[in-house]
């Protein structure tokens, strides 16, 4: 199912039970994963060069996933993002993705649905 054996799925999820799970069924399906508690924690972290897709939650303190997509275009770096979100109330956002974003999922969500929105991440080079 995996595009990509190089590929790393970089989860930034501040919800730690979430977090756990997205990466353990990631990781059972043979992605490889670096999962973060925030956007900082991400930012701190990440360097540039690796090849995968970013599972971002659009709610989060401090930095929210929109913030984090910006920064990483800001710094020129092309992760292509999934948001995810238990309340995508916006109907702008789910018809008109932000710069970064290919693709938004709604909380709760199942595995087929999280699996098919990272593939088409990976397909898709980011764009600005």
């Amino acid at each position: 199912m995996k595009s990509d054996g190089d590929a790393v799925i970089f989860i930034v999820e501040d919800d730690e039970a979430v977090r756990d799970s997205l990466a353990a069924v990631l990781e059972a399906v043979g992605y490889r994963v670096a999962a973060f508690g925030s956007a900082r924690e991400f930012l701190n972290a990440y360097r540039p060069g690796f090849d995968g897709c970013l599972v971002v939650d659009l709610d989060m303190p401090e930095l929210d996933g929109p913030e984090l997509v910006g920064i990483l275009i800001a710094r020129q770096i092309s992760l292509p993002a999934v948001l995810m979100s238990g309340r995508l109330w916006n109907r702008r956002l789910q018809t008109h993705l932000p710069p970064g974003v290919v693709a938004l999922l709604e909380k709760p969500f199942g595995d087929h649905d999280l699996l098919q929105r990272i593939e088409l991440a990976l397909e898709r080079p980011c764009t600005h």
